[in-house]
């Protein structure tokens, strides 16, 4: 099976995880323990198990992406994302464009897997955008904090949160981005 073929079954299998005849486990238990390290544990076995090469936290923890897939045309970028309450909280570093976001939802007995692009969600240019206002947040912080208080030793560091509100579980445009997805990757690959 050549490399293209590999990966976009890969893609297509995740979907079907809660079938009996799955041929690996996302497990969720340990999703549940600590939730992102572990469920990219889980990617990395399933990238193992598929033979696909990777580099896992090229920039560090906590930092984008987690994962790149570089023997394609491209190189194809993932971001492994989790959640108990259907929503995606990004932290501090607002969704880069051209990146495949891997989402797993865990609560009790409900779990579910989707992917999708960023670019499905936030239009080309948004990054640049935030990251030039959230640029300006921080000076303007910095300024006040340095002015207002008696504290020449001191800094303040603002740190940008970006909490996602949209439901990836059941949203009705699920089944067109998860298919974004499968046409990406055939196009880059």
């Amino acid at each position: 099976m050549n490399k293209k073929v590999k990966l976009i079954n890969l893609f297509k299998n995740l979907l079907n995880h809660k079938s009996d005849d799955f041929i690996f486990a996302i497990n969720f238990k340990r999703i549940s323990k600590k939730t992102g390290e572990h469920f990219e544990e889980n990617i990395k076995e399933l990238f193992n198990k598929y033979k696909i090469k990777y580099i896992y936290q090229p920039n560090g923890s906590q930092q984008y992406p987690d994962f790149i897939l570089k023997e394609y045309k491209i190189a194809i970028n993932i971001e492994c994302k989790t959640s108990k309450n259907k929503k995606i909280v990004w932290n501090s570093g607002f969704p880069h464009s051209n990146v495949i976001v891997i989402y797993a939802y865990s609560k009790e007995k409900e779990k579910d897997i989707t992917y999708f692009l960023v670019n499905d969600k936030v239009e080309n240019g948004t990054e640049e955008k935030v990251k030039e206002w959230e640029n300006k947040q921080k000076d303007i912080v910095s300024k006040a904090f340095s002015t207002e208080f008696n504290l020449p030793d001191w800094t303040f560091y603002l740190r940008a949160m970006y909490n996602d509100k949209m439901n990836y579980i059941s949203n009705p445009k699920r089944r067109e981005w998860e298919k974004n997805v499968i046409n990406f990757l055939r196009k880059s690959i």
